[in-house]
């Protein structure tokens, strides 16, 4: 899986390179490939595990609750891809629904990745359309919360 990644972004040549997931993060931090954002919840399949090990500039720890999307993490996702900086986002709760706001946040042409378990990683390429979907389905979550 890492192989062809690496492949697959040195082709497409994102803006930006975010990261969700442990495992996602893991896999990278093993390849050469580096990214600009990395989001994590020191947890892979909603199993405790060790933090995975990456160098960043900056480390941001949020609060997200599982299957919630917080301001605090938004906040912290725009900030992020907004930055020069390569950051670090360790969430205290989960992560899952966090690629949502990445995908919103981050400019386009950017490449948000997370893991499809049991298949491997996904790879969004940050476009009008992507950003749009992204929207609607964070809408649809927000309606049914109503």
């Amino acid at each position: 899986m890492t192989e062809r990644l690496v492949k697959y972004l040195h082709r497409y040549r994102p803006n930006k390179i975010v990261a969700v997931g442990d495992a996602t993060v893991l896999n990278i931090a093993r390849s050469a490939m580096r990214a600009d954002v990395y989001i994590v919840d020191n947890q892979v399949m909603r199993r405790r595990s060790e933090p995975v090990q990456v160098e960043t500039e900056e480390t941001v720890i949020i609060q997200n609750p599982p299957a919630t999307i917080t301001a605090e993490a938004w906040d912290a996702i725009s900030r992020a891809v907004q930055s020069n900086r390569s950051v670090k986002i360790v969430v205290e709760g989960e992560e899952d629904l966090l690629t949502l706001p990445a995908i919103v946040c981050a400019p386009l042409g950017s490449a948000v990745i997370y893991g499809q378990p049991g298949e491997g990683a996904v790879v969004v390429r940050v476009t009008e359309s992507k950003k749009a979907e992204a929207r609607r389905l964070v809408a649809l979550m927000s309606k049914e919360d109503d």
